[in-house]
C-alpha cells in the first residue's frame, strides 16, 4: 500500500512539473493517446468486418455448391451427351463476380466475365455458361436464381440455415 502512495505522490509531482514547465506536453501526450485509441478501435472494427466477410464468404461458397449440383439442375447440363459443355462456365456479373474453384463433371468450373465470353455469347443459346439473376444473403436465408440459357433454364432456390449448415427449403425451375 505505502508503494502505491508513493507512487501516487511521484505522478502528481511529475504531473505539477511538466504543467508548470512543459504545459503542451500534456496535450500532445493526450493527443497521441487519443490517436492510438482510434487506432485500435478502427482495428479491432476491421478485424470484426474481416470474419463478417469470411462467413459471408464460407456461406457463399456453400450456398454455389449445392445450387450447382441441384437435381432441378443437373437435368439440364447433358454434359454426358455434349462435350462442349464441359468444363462448367459461370459468369462473372454485377450479382455475382467472385472466383472459386469448385469441380464439375470432373473439372475445373470456370469463372469468366462478359468480355471473356463475348467470342461465344454471340450464340446466347448454344454457349453453356450459367449466370447468376439473384444471390442473395441475408441473416439465415438465401435466394438464388440461376439461369442456364444454352437450355433456356431457370432455376431458383431458397436456403435456410439451420443449426449451422445451409439446407435447401425449395427449389422450382422454369423453361423459357
Amino acid at each position: 500500500m505505502k508503494n502505491k502512495i508513493l507512487v501516487c505522490k511521484v505522478m502528481n509531482l511529475f504531473d505539477e512539473y511538466h504543467l508548470k514547465y512543459h504545459p503542451n506536453i500534456f496535450s500532445m501526450n493526450y493527443l497521441v493517446i487519443i490517436f492510438i485509441f482510434m487506432l485500435t478501435i478502427l482495428y479491432c472494427s476491421s478485424q470484426s468486418n474481416n470474419n463478417v466477410n469470411q462467413l459471408n464468404l464460407c456461406d457463399t461458397l456453400i450456398i454455389v455448391s449445392k445450387m450447382i449440383d441441384l437435381p432441378d439442375l443437373e437435368q439440364f447440363y447433358h454434359a454426358d451427351v455434349f462435350p462442349n459443355r464441359k468444363p462448367l462456365i459461370i459468369m462473372k456479373n454485377d450479382v455475382f463476380g467472385k472466383d472459386f474453384e469448385f469441380f464439375k463433371f470432373r473439372e475445373k468450373v470456370l469463372f469468366q466475365t462478359e468480355n471473356e465470353l463475348k467470342p461465344i455469347l454471340e450464340i446466347p443459346y448454344i454457349t453453356p455458361y450459367l449466370e447468376f439473376i439473384t444471390f442473395e444473403i441475408k441473416n439465415d436465408t438465401a435466394n438464388v436464381l440461376i439461369e442456364y440459357k444454352v437450355e433456356g433454364a431457370r432455376v431458383s432456390a431458397k436456403f435456410v440455415k439451420q443449426d449451422s449448415e445451409w439446407k435447401i427449403l425449395k427449389t422450382w425451375w422454369s423453361e423459357y
